[in-house]
């Protein structure tokens, strides 16, 4: 990909918000800023600011006992974190539900075992393991049909999945996977200064790097990017 390739494909799509590579590596980045943060308020940091962020297992640890447990950083039981859905979030009915739903999860698999998990805006003849977008559901629409030109992909969505889901998804499925944004992330944890720092209007697109090579490659030849169809405007009178 290159580095015009990605600005017109967000200046095509109306995203404002930089476009993030995620990669996993035993290796620090020479330069990298590291906050205290929970993993989604780092990523919340991260579509706003041109920085290179970090956290990991061990010495650059983030806050949030959930985003530890799913990404396997402390050894939190499936017990545990049943107890802390229903008693403490009261996301779900019972133990059996719970348990049905952490079940149908996938896993980390071990690529993420002791790495740090760097964030980064794209840039050109970058190769990260993840891209992800924050977009709205006008602009998720167009990045599905961009993808769908040439390669017709599978979507998938979890109700009530956390947000720090989209950091890995697509790595243990090979799927697209759209994020909602936590409703606990979005509203208790995701504050900043007393404010929301994730809009109301906007998703997590979490794709694997050569698919967005593809969604960028298609840019042009889909009416889902530039390409105006031969079609007639309908009007539509007042109703």
């Amino acid at each position: 990909m290159t580095q015009r390739k990605i600005i017109a494909f967000k200046k095509i799509l109306g995203i404002k918000e930089e476009i993030l590579g995620i990669t996993f590596s035993d290796i620090k980045p020479a330069k990298f800023k590291f906050y205290r943060d929970t993993a989604c308020t780092i990523l919340a940091r991260a579509f706003s600011t041109k920085k290179t962020l970090l956290f990991g297992k061990k010495n650059y640890r983030q806050l949030c006992p959930g985003a530890d447990y799913f990404l396997k950083f402390s050894r939190i039981s499936q017990a545990q974190a049943i107890k802390a859905y229903i008693e403490k979030e009261c996301v779900f009915k019972n133990k059996n539900i719970c348990r049905n739903f952490l079940n149908s999860l996938p896993k980390p698999s071990s690529f993420l075992k002791n790495k740090f998990i760097i964030i980064k805006p794209l840039a050109s003849n970058d190769r990260p393991a993840i891209v992800l977008l924050l977009t709205t559901p006008a602009q998720t629409g167009r990045i599905l049909g961009l993808l769908s030109y040439s390669h017709y992909r599978r979507v998938e969505i979890f109700p009530c999945l956390p947000t720090c889901f989209s950091f890995f998804f697509p790595l243990t499925t090979s799927n697209i996977h759209l994020n909602f944004i936590d409703y606990y992330d979005r509203y208790y944890q995701g504050k900043a200064k007393g404010k929301s720092i994730w809009p109301e209007s906007k998703m997590i697109v979490s794709m694997e790097s050569k698919d967005f090579e593809e969604v960028l490659s298609n840019l042009r030849i889909t009416p889902y990017g530039n390409l105006k169809p031969k079609l007639r405007p309908v009007e539509i009178d007042s109703f």
